[in-house]
């Protein structure tokens, strides 16, 4: 079984620009993770965040997080997860 919780916060584009946005440090972070170039990419925008941001008076987040019941390994978590799939589909 997995439990999903979701968040949802709105904040004005400059609150969220003053106190969230660096996109250089977020894709070095990106860069930095072990799946980066191998299970994942990032291709970046085709244009300027801050620019098309600042169109909008607000930025609503939403975050879903799934967490694996008693799932203590990575593999286990693969394999209750592709089950669950299977089972959906039959």
């Amino acid at each position: 079984m997995y439990k999903v919780e979701r968040y949802i916060e709105e904040l004005t584009i400059i609150e969220f620009m003053d106190k969230y946005y660096d996109l250089a440090m977020t894709l070095g972070k990106c860069r930095s993770c072990s799946g980066y170039g191998k299970t994942w990419f990032w291709l970046g925008f085709d244009f300027d965040p801050e620019i098309y941001w600042n169109k909008y008076n607000k930025f609503r987040v939403i975050i879903d997080k799934v967490s694996l019941e008693s799932v203590t390994a990575a593999r286990e978590a693969e394999k209750r997860l592709h089950n669950e799939n299977i089972d959906l589909i039959k």
